[in-house]
């Protein structure tokens, strides 16, 4: 990644320096017909003089008083309007050399801001890297939090003690042994819940806080002016976190059917967490950003 921001960098600068001496080359250039009438001003001052002395002999040097008077009378309108036209020329190279230092200083001003743009959207990028990491247990089992939520909760509602717990015949027995019974499976069933309810809750928090990051990063990446490539390279690089985090749980039927079949025993806390990272799930879709490989 520094090598290609390197050799971005140097090739940035060598086509800002080739533009620059091409439009100072422009600047101070002469077109062709600029050269030849600048040319005929030349001859007629060095020639009309000889010229018009020589078949007007009534401007002959003899009777013309000084030579430099009748020299400087002949030259002077050609020599005034040379003058002019010079004169008229380099105002206009200024003008245009000032236009110029303005866009170049405003390509510079581009030029620094993408680079400013590609350190920054790098740095984020790589802080993001840094910050995602599975569990070693995780990395074991290859289970994703997302999955290891499913999993948690659907031990509880598929054992005998939650059936036995909530079954309506048991808490209504006629027999208070079974009643009595019931109530002990209840409590421990009840702490059991509790229990995984708060063990499930950091999983999900930290889900819910690398989607945000990932949606920032991907907010600020496209305000950014990075290149289209470099753009790209990100989407790729993020969807493969999203490989990892197996967002695609969230859209499969038998994913959500155990969530709502656990909807007892989910706490509140982790309600409102799984509903915030379907929503922001289905954002990163809508960005079409691909959540399952």
């Amino acid at each position: 990644m520094e090598n290609f921001k390197t050799q971005n960098k140097m090739q940035s600068e060598k086509d800002t320096k080739t533009k620059s001496e091409n439009n100072i080359k422009q600047l101070i250039g002469f077109s062709n017909w600029e050269m030849f009438g600048i040319g005929i001003l030349v001859i007629l001052i060095i020639f009309s003089p000889i010229v018009l002395s020589t078949f007007n002999y009534s401007l002959g040097f003899s009777s013309s008083g000084e030579v430099g008077d009748t020299i400087g009378g002949i030259t002077a309108p050609f020599v005034n309007l040379l003058a002019a036209y010079l004169v008229f020329k380099s105002f206009t190279a200024q003008i245009r050399a000032n236009a110029q230092q303005r866009e170049d200083h405003e390509e510079q001003m581009k030029q620094l801001n993408k680079e400013h743009s590609f350190t920054y959207i790098s740095n984020y990028y790589n802080l993001i890297k840094s910050k995602y990491t599975r569990r070693p247990e995780d990395q074991i089992l290859g289970w994703s939090k997302l999955y290891h939520t499913k999993m948690r909760f659907a031990e509880i509602f598929d054992t005998d003690t939650y059936k036995q717990a909530t079954n309506d015949l048991n808490i209504t027995h006629e027999n208070p042994t079974v009643r009595e019974e019931t109530k002990k499976i209840k409590l421990k069933l009840e702490h059991n819940i509790k229990f995984t309810n708060s063990n499930v809750t950091p999983d999900l928090i930290q889900v819910l806080n690398q989607l945000e990051t990932l949606i920032m990063f991907i907010e600020e990446s496209e305000k950014s002016n990075l290149d289209k490539g470099l753009q790209y390279f990100y989407k790729l690089e993020l969807e493969k976190i999203l490989y990892d985090v197996e967002l695609y749980h969230l859209f499969d039927e038998s994913y959500l059917e155990v969530i709502n079949n656990c909807d007892t025993i989910i706490s509140d806390q982790n309600k409102i967490l799984i509903k915030e990272i379907i929503e922001l799930a289905t954002k990163l879709t809508q960005k079409n950003y691909q959540i399952r490989k």
